[in-house]
């Protein structure tokens, strides 16, 4: 007795989706490997060339300094998206350093009250920087 055929069970346009799934994800994977691989190989290379590697205390230096950057990329990277690369951003990230280590060692002021100027100074420059290209019809 012939088994009942079911829209999309066993079909041959169900397999062509699955192999075009299949097809597509290998060859992301082949765009992406060397991006992803050479990190892990450069960790291992160190870590077994280097004792004090993978320990907590570099680990976490290695956070802290890839921080500034991370957080910089995102914001980036939601600029690219929004398709209006503004290319200012490290302008005003020098500035704002600038403002909370004149403010700290300047005006002796402590590290929260200066990371606050540094947060709100950021956010008002960002503003005028986001806003004045709107006004001027760009």
């Amino acid at each position: 007795m012939k088994q009942a055929e079911q829209p999309g069970v066993g079909s041959d346009k169900s397999d062509s989706a699955r192999k075009d799934r299949v097809a597509l994800a290998w060859s992301w994977l082949r765009r992406i490997h060397l991006l992803v691989l050479s990190p892990v190989f450069v960790m291992l290379a160190f870590s077994f060339t280097h004792e004090r590697f993978l320990t907590s205390v570099n680990l976490l230096n290695a956070g802290r300094a890839a921080a500034v950057a991370t957080v910089i990329g995102v914001g980036m990277m939601f600029l690219i998206a929004s398709r209006s690369l503004d290319l200012s951003v490290g302008l005003l990230l020098v500035l704002i350093m600038a403002m909370a280590g004149t403010a700290m060692k300047g005006y002796g002021m402590p590290v929260p009250f200066a990371i606050l100027i540094a947060i709100f100074g950021g956010a008002l420059l960002g503003l005028i920087y986001g806003l004045e290209p709107r006004r001027r019809g760009f």
